[in-house]
């Protein structure tokens, strides 16, 4: 069975996922069936989210780069509030820029066969970005939101160089802001 599936760095919760059998039938890929993958879909209209758009709350909003949600994570290390997006290849050089420019992050590199910033390249937002935490979570004294972004793999797609970055279907950015975690003050 092949399955034609967005993937997107980082924690989450997989969506059913359709899929084509060798019988040419087509099939639903329980979240079950596909543990951990998280999803690239904006959350549905309606639903809530547990915390604001922090690159907007700090003035940050790039030409092509879409929010699609923002929620508490704890993967019973630190918990976090995580912002999620996502912009399309042809769009991404630009938003790379401004968050470059604006957050100090450093630039995407091709490694491992995909585009991202590399480990302690992060970019970092000011105190405006935390004016989307929500009342009650308490942001750690030294934590620092942390901006990343990188390829979402798709099969078959290379971009050995940027000029190759249009046949990229998404990009993802990522705002980490690291909250106090229970017994800490």
């Amino acid at each position: 069975m092949l399955c034609l599936c967005l993937l997107w760095w980082g924690g989450g919760f997989a969506l059913p996922v359709p899929c084509s059998a060798a019988d040419g039938q087509s099939a639903l890929v329980p979240p079950t069936v596909l543990p951990g993958l998280p999803r690239l879909l904006p959350v549905a209209p309606g639903t809530a989210q547990e915390c604001g758009d922090p690159l907007a709350a700090a003035d940050i909003r790039p030409a092509g780069l879409e929010f699609l949600f923002c929620r508490r994570e704890d993967d019973g290390g630190q918990p976090r509030l995580t912002a999620r997006y996502r912009v399309r290849g042809s769009e991404a050089a630009p938003v790379e820029d401004v968050l470059r420019e604006r957050c100090r992050m450093g630039a995407l590199v091709r490694s491992l066969g995909i585009w991202n910033v590399q480990d302690g390249e992060e970019g970092r937002l000011d105190a405006a970005a935390l004016r989307a935490v929500p009342p009650g979570e308490t942001v750690l004294p030294d934590g620092v939101a942390r901006v990343s972004m990188g390829e979402v793999p798709q099969p078959g797609v290379f971009a050995a160089d940027r000029t190759a970055w249009k046949h990229i279907m998404w990009f993802a950015v990522r705002v980490d802001i690291p909250l106090v975690g229970p017994g800490r003050k």
